[in-house]
C-alpha cells in the first residue's frame, strides 16, 4: 500500500490507496482511495480541527499494514497522529505533557520531520523549548529513546541534537528505533535495540570499502537524510573525506552497499527491509 498527503479539491488530506480488499474506513474495493483525515475534521485529543498535514515542510505519512501515522497542524497547535486498528488517535501533540519535563511536546514539522510506524508502534522526533528528543509510542505509553540528557553510546558527553530541524526522522521496526544524533564530540547513527542504545557508526568509525583508511565525517543530517531500520539491521548515508555512500549494519557487521568508488553514488535516503537495501 502507498499513502501520501495531497490536495483534494483544494483541501488538504491524508489518503490511503488500498491494493487489497480491506476495511479501513468502511468497505473498500481494490485500488480505491479512502480519506483517513482531512481539513476541518476534529483532531483527537483536543478541541481543535485538522488544518494541514505539513506537506509544505516535506513531512510524510507512514504506513504499516493497515495502520498509518502522520503529522498535522490543528487549531492552536499540532502533533503526531495515527490511524490504528480502525481508530484515529493522537500519539502526542502540543497539549500532551512531555514525560520527564515541566512542559508539553513541541514539534518541528514545518521542517519536514516525519513519524515512522511499525505495527501499532510509532517513532517520532519532538522538541521542548530548545531541546530535541526521540520518542516511541508503544501500547499507549510514550517512551523516551534519547534526549539532550542521554549519554552518547560509544562516545563521551550527551546528545545535543537529532537533526530534527533539518527534517531528519527516526525509523522504527517492531520496538527497535534508529536515529541520527549529534554531540559536542561526535555525530553518528544510533539505534535503540532490545531496550538498549548502541552506536551503529559515528565519526570514529572506519569506513568500510574506502580506498584508504578513512573515518566518517557526517551522516547526511544537514541534508535531511534519515536512517532506516528493519529488525536489528540499519541502513544509512555516510560521508567521508573524498567520498560517501550508502552503508548498512547487517547481522552485527558494517558494510558498504554502494559508494562513490563503486557506482559514483553518494547516497540519499536509503531504505532497508531484512537484509535488502534500496
Amino acid at each position: 500500500m502507498r499513502s501520501g498527503p495531497i490536495q483534494r479539491n483544494g483541501i488538504s488530506c491524508i489518503l490511503v490507496a488500498l491494493t487489497t480488499v480491506v476495511g479501513l474506513v468502511g468497505a473498500a474495493q481494490a485500488g480505491s482511495l479512502r480519506v483517513i483525515a482531512k481539513y476541518g475534521d476534529p483532531a483527537p485529543g483536543s478541541e481543535g480541527n485538522f488544518r494541514t498535514f505539513l506537506q509544505l515542510g516535506g513531512a510524510d505519512p507512514a504506513i504499516s499494514g493497515r495502520n498509518i501515522a502522520f503529522g498535522a497542524s490543528i487549531d492552536g497547535g499540532g502533533g503526531v497522529y495515527a490511524y490504528i486498528d480502525g481508530k484515529l488517535r493522537v500519539i502526542a501533540d502540543t497539549n500532551t505533557p512531555m514525560p520527564g519535563t515541566s512542559g508539553n511536546f513541541g514539534f518541528l514539522g514545518s521542517e519536514g520531520g516525519s513519524p515512522s510506524i511499525s505495527g501499532r508502534n510509532v517513532a517520532f522526533g519532538a522538541a521542548a523549548i530548545a531541546t530535541g528528543s526521540i520518542w516511541m509510542y508503544r501500547d499507549g505509553s510514550l517512551i523516551n529513546i534519547a534526549d539532550v540528557n542521554t549519554p552518547v553510546p560509544g562516545g563521551t558527553g550527551t546528545f545535543s541534537n537529532f537533526g530534527l530541524g533539518h527534517g531528519v526522522s527516526p525509523s522504527i521496526s517492531g520496538e527497535n528505533v534508529a536515529f541520527a544524533g549529534v554531540s559536542s564530540e561526535t555525530s553518528g547513527i544510533y539505534a535503540y535495540i532490545n531496550g538498549e542504545l548502541r552506536v551503529i557508526a559515528d565519526t570514529n568509525t572506519l569506513v568500510p570499502g574506502a580506498p584508504s583508511p578513512r573515518t566518517f565525517m557526517n551522516f547526511g543530517q544537514l541534508g535531511g537524510v534519515s536512517p532506516s531500520i528493519s529488525g536489528e539491521n540499519v541502513a544509512f548515508k555516510g560521508v567521508w573525506l573524498g567520498g560517501g555512500g550508502v552503508y548498512a549494519y547487517i547481522n552485527g557487521s558494517l558494510r558498504v552497499i554502494a559508494d562513490t568508488t563503486t557506482t559514483g553514488v553518494s547516497g540519499v535516503g536509503p531504505s532497508i527491509h531484512g537484509e535488502n537495501v534500496a
